[in-house]
């Protein structure tokens, strides 16, 4: 499996250097291009508000990406945006695989990898789409940490739930749709603890106790992600 993941990633590397540059790209740049250029006062600094992106994507990727072309005088910013869409898609591939292997077996990871490989509108989209392929890399890598965090129960583990709150922000810097890992979260967690804990204690104190403390993390994980990109948000629209 992993001799497989490395040759795939030589293979998407190597791919994402000769991939043309789709309609979306040009677009996603574009909005990448107006937000810089209004930090850096070039222009019609508001011109960024009036894009169609601007309400429904933050895309901190593309505008990263994009600043450090500009910084590092990268004369093809596309190359540069491929290669890491390429990375993150691989990256996708493996967290995926991972995933399948904890929950069923190598064989069932093995081609977990080989088709989503294989999918010619995967590996399209993973080549020269970063803003999109990031997002995807977020939600899965976050449902990989969310199954792990599960299992793990009732033990709760700091290093677990970071991981987590790094991949739903990672998944909201490209889309607001980022939002419904809270969602998943909240459930995966009730819902693992009913499954696993019989309801006629329900009314005791080694039942609530626990679920209570499960309820204010979750809590506390929601208000941290809604202030965070907040925050974010607030920082785009100065």
């Amino acid at each position: 499996l992993w001799i497989s993941l490395a040759a795939m990633l030589m293979v998407m590397v190597h791919m994402s250097r000769n991939v043309g540059i789709s309609t979306r790209e040009i677009e996603q740049n574009h909005y990448s291009e107006l937000v810089y250029n209004h930090f850096h006062k070039i222009g019609d600094v508001d011109a960024y508000k009036t894009h169609p992106y601007a309400s429904t994507q933050a895309q901190y990727v593309g505008i990263i990406l994009y600043s450090a072309g500009k910084t590092l005088n990268v004369n093809n910013i596309f190359l540069l945006k491929h290669l890491v869409s390429a990375i993150f898609g691989w990256l996708l591939i493996v967290y995926l695989s991972v995933l399948i292997l904890r929950a069923f077996s190598w064989r069932a990871a093995f081609f977990t990898a080989f088709f989503l490989f294989i999918s010619p509108r995967f590996i399209g989209y993973s080549v020269c789409n970063v803003v999109d392929v990031t997002f995807a890399f977020g939600f899965v890598f976050t449902i990989t940490q969310m199954y792990y965090f599960c299992r793990e129960l009732p033990v709760i583990r700091i290093y677990r739930l970071v991981k987590i709150v790094l991949g739903t922000l990672l998944a909201l810097s490209t889309y607001n749709a980022g939002f419904i890992l809270i969602n998943f979260f909240n459930i995966f967690v009730i819902l693992n603890y009913i499954l696993y804990n019989p309801l006629k204690k329900f009314y005791t104190k080694e039942y609530l106790k626990p679920l209570g403390i499960l309820c204010l993390m979750l809590l506390g994980f929601t208000i941290v992600i809604y202030t965070i990109h907040s925050i974010g948000t607030l920082f785009l629209v100065k």
